[in-house]
């Protein structure tokens, strides 16, 4: 976790991490269907893993698209998809605390 914390900068972008399905299927994780899905899930996985690992290495390539939800200009869509991630995030700290406190 020091090292994650270390960086000061993390991406959520579904092609930058690699997780086991079964944490998927005991947390009943899944993408929601708004912008910035990937966010919410990304910082679930983050709380829910006994452990995780940060690495350089390179495992498959992003292809960066014109209008993209990350390339288009932002819209309402972007910013309740944003106050959705908060609101998910903050609650499964709220859940999470505890554990992360014992382990960290």
């Amino acid at each position: 976790m020091e090292k994650y914390l270390e960086q000061k900068k993390f991406s959520a972008s579904p092609c930058l991490y690699i997780s086991k399905l079964r944490l998927w299927n005991d947390n009943s994780l899944k993408f929601c269907d708004y912008y910035h899905e990937d966010e919410e899930v990304f910082h679930q996985l983050i709380l829910l893993s006994n452990t995780f690992l940060v690495a350089s290495d390179v495992y498959y390539f992003r292809r960066i698209r014109k209008n993209s939800i990350m390339t288009q200009v932002k819209n309402s869509k972007h910013a309740l998809g944003i106050e959705a991630v908060l609101d998910s995030t903050s609650y499964a700290y709220g859940i999470s605390k505890n554990s992360l406190e014992k382990n960290f």
